[in-house]
């Protein structure tokens, strides 16, 4: 069974300053792009140094990767749900053990 894949709302995507386009990857015949599901994430993501970052609910991006669409070309979405580390206090680390 193949799970499903939830996208938040808004969705995040590096962009070049300049055009506002994001930076399209991948092996011939491929055009990739990176989404964020987390604002922090994006901006520090090797994808998001020095670009802007555009904000998009899920349809709208649905609307870009449509035919008429400025990401028509766009054939996988490398989707990034969340941040994956938490910064927590010493203290906080030390307690969890007590709880048990």
């Amino acid at each position: 069974m193949i799970e499903k894949v939830t996208m938040t709302e808004p969705v995040f995507i590096p962009v070049d300053p300049d055009t506002g386009e994001p930076t399209r990857w991948g092996d011939l015949g491929e055009a990739n792009i990176s989404v964020f599901g987390d604002f922090w994430r994006c901006r520090r993501a090797p994808e998001g140094r020095g670009k802007r970052i555009m904000a998009l609910v899920l349809e709208d991006l649905q609307a870009e990767l449509r035919e008429a669409g400025r990401l028509s070309d766009v054939t996988h979405v490398a989707y990034h749900p969340s941040a994956d580390a938490y910064q927590i206090s010493r203290e906080t680390v030390m307690e969890a053990g007590d709880e048990a």
